[in-house]
């Protein structure tokens, strides 16, 4: 029983663990992706296309939509 319970705790240990990072790389990929987009729109409105960048836009908004799944 003491064995079980010691690796339980042990279990639980790793699983908050990995909560943790898991939640740290949402985070990073949130950010990562907020600043990409801030780019993108500065730069649509600096050089009033969406033309060059519309791919990468609409690549970036699918990526957002698939972490947001997460």
């Amino acid at each position: 029983m003491k064995i079980e319970s010691e690796r339980w705790e042990a279990d639980e240990k790793r699983w908050e663990a990995n909560n943790r990072r898991r939640e740290e790389n949402e985070r990073m990929w949130r950010e990562r992706f907020e600043n990409w987009k801030t780019f993108l729109e500065e730069n649509e409105k600096r050089w009033g296309e969406r033309q060059t960048l519309g791919g990468v836009v609409r690549d970036v908004e699918e990526i957002s939509r698939g972490l947001l799944r997460l």
